[in-house]
């Protein structure tokens, strides 16, 4: 199922900036403040600029809703030219579609947005099909298009995002036997922010007002250092007690069993 997108404008400043939805289906005039920007997209948890322009807005909205479409919903986009060449957004469909079978859902979420700043960049710099990425010269725009995406807070995205999104990039590049841009990723970099950890008064804090169940997860996160999802999927037989190590490893998706 393909995510919606709405449109929204943003009104304000500083602490008083929110985003207002705007209602495309509402028939009549629509007022000045209705169609002054700046406009963003949402679709997800993101949001995405699209200019002050109203007109251009609604046509942005509309090309972003018929590529998530294309990828997330299963309808088939007709081929033009040689039917043997491989369409951008045919073949991200078909990646899309593998990981769903190896893959978590949050994950695949994460994949097809990611992948979605792909396809917006591909429509706007007229790439259609695969074959006409030939070199970096061609994809070394596409970082300079992801350095320029804006966040909620209108902020460009953070450079960590950046190398991300270029990395499940390469991944769907890599499955389709085009590797250059390999190079492209390893000259990007970024500056990992310094973690600040919970000082021992906090720690003590926190877990004199957690209940029975709280301080057990919480003392499995602490004592493990496992992520989210390597808690969520930790089973009796990854815990070795006899030499307190706790094993992670990935595992393919629970098969569901019913009762006859």
């Amino acid at each position: 199922m393909a995510l919606s997108v709405k449109l929204y404008r943003v009104v304000g400043k500083g602490k008083d900036r929110r985003y207002v939805p705007i209602d495309l289906k509402r028939r009549g005039r629509r007022s000045k403040e209705e169609v002054t920007g700046p406009f963003y997209l949402r679709y997800g948890v993101k949001y995405e600029s699209v200019g002050m322009d109203f007109k251009s807005a609604v046509e942005a909205m509309q090309r972003r809703q018929a590529m998530l479409a294309a990828v997330g919903s299963g309808v088939a986009v007709k081929s033009d030219g040689d039917p043997h060449r491989g369409r951008v957004a045919d073949e991200v469909k078909k990646f899309l579609g593998k990981k769903t079978l190896v893959k978590d859902p949050k994950t695949v979420k994460t994949y097809t947005e990611r992948l979605g700043y792909f396809l917006d960049w591909c429509e706007r710099s007229g790439i259609k099909h695969l074959d006409q990425l030939t070199g970096g010269d061609h994809l070394s725009p596409y970082v300079s298009f992801l350095r320029q995406r804006k966040t909620t807070r209108d902020t460009l995205l953070e450079p960590r995002y950046v190398y991300n999104t270029f990395q499940t990039c390469n991944t769907f590049l890599r499955a389709n036997a085009i590797l250059f841009a390999g190079e492209i990723l390893g000259q990007l970099d970024y500056e990992e922010k310094e973690v600040k950890p919970y000082r021992p008064q906090e720690l003590k804090l926190l877990f004199q007002a957690a209940d029975v169940e709280e301080k057990l997860w919480m003392s499995y996160f602490l004592n493990t250092g496992c992520r989210e999802q390597e808690v969520a999927n930790a089973e009796y037989c990854d815990l070795l007690d006899d030499v307190n190590v706790v094993w992670v490893r990935s595992k393919p998706p629970p098969r569901l069993q019913t009762q006859g």
